[in-house]
């Protein structure tokens, strides 16, 4: 899967595309005006590039999200920022709602090249990296973008640019996810094979793999499986298996009252003291404490990304 570079395309008179999904982002509209929408063909679900800075909120669902060389849990309400020609995609939204904005504001790009947002220049430095926000922001922006469904043009626009100044203000409560700037290229060595890899675990975590039985399936020796996979993500093939079963785990502590042995079962860890070690390393508490402790925002019906 090399990285499919979309086009942005935006009516004549809009400068940046507002997409909306409700129930899958395989079902995306965009906007054409004030509550005027129309379904198109997103590349959400596919490994992709484009050069328009993007901001996603994901205001429900569960997957996994693939930005660079980071890869991670959705964690709802979550709010992200992409830089221009930054590879990304979200896999498994596929009971999901939210919103994306896609612009043009860097330096060399048309508004961009207003002095005034010359201050911008660390905001963009952090897109570059990809940007995840903290929850209270996320909401507030969720709620923004949610208004630009109804806004005319120079209304759409001022909100636009106070979405913005909010993300500049919070980057304080920011944290980048790619280990640098990244621009994943389709020629990449052997990077079809190692995002099949990569499918395949996310999709088998819960049964028992072998690294051998994975080269095999993906057509690769062991050894260039190993030394390429970590050279794509970051980590060995069994630290990111161990995170993807972790990831599974927090989801069913907070969704479900199933023990923790079972559910340590469930997402393919025989041994319950190796969960309990890795569950640690990786939320920082056991499993017990981090579904005592961890709370998630609640949505009132009248902040629904869908609601006027």
């Amino acid at each position: 899967m090399g990285v499919y570079r979309e086009t942005i395309e935006t009516p004549a008179d809009q400068s940046f595309r507002l997409l909306y999904w409700e129930h899958s982002l395989a079902e995306v509209q965009t906007s054409t005006g004030p509550e005027q929408w129309e379904p198109i063909t997103g590349s959400g679900e596919r490994w992709h590039a484009h050069r328009a800075v993007e901001l996603t909120y994901i205001h429900r669902g569960a997957g996994t999200r693939f930005i660079g060389d980071h890869i991670g849990a959705i964690n709802p309400p979550e709010l992200v920022l992409i830089g221009a020609d930054l590879p990304h995609y979200w896999r498994g939204l596929d009971d999901s709602e939210g919103a994306a904005v896609q612009f043009a504001l860097a330096p060399a790009a048309g508004l961009g090249a207003l002095p005034e947002l010359s201050a911008l220049s660390e905001l963009w430095s952090h897109a570059s990296r990809g940007a995840i926000f903290g929850k209270e922001l996320a909401i507030e922006i969720g709620g923004r973008l949610a208004r630009l469904r109804g806004a005319g043009s120079v209304k759409r626009l001022a909100e636009l640019m106070q979405v913005v100044s909010l993300l500049a203000d919070g980057l304080t409560e920011a944290n980048t996810l790619c280990d640098k700037p990244c621009t994943i290229t389709a020629s990449a060595a052997h990077a079809d094979k190692i995002r099949d890899a990569i499918d395949l675990l996310l999709e088998h975590h819960h049964e028992p793999l072998r690294i051998d039985d994975i080269a095999q399936a993906v057509g690769l020796s062991r050894a260039t499986l190993c030394r390429y996979f970590r050279r794509y993500t970051g980590r060995s093939v069994v630290a990111f298996l161990n995170e993807a079963r972790i990831d599974h785990a927090r989801r069913r502590l907070l969704e479900t009252a199933d023990a923790v042995s079972q559910i340590a079962l469930d997402v393919g860890f025989e041994n319950l003291s190796n969960f309990n070690r890795q569950f640690r390393r990786a939320a920082g508490a056991s499993p017990r404490e981090f579904r005592r402790q961890e709370k998630h925002p609640r949505f009132d019906a009248d902040q629904r990304i869908g609601s006027g």
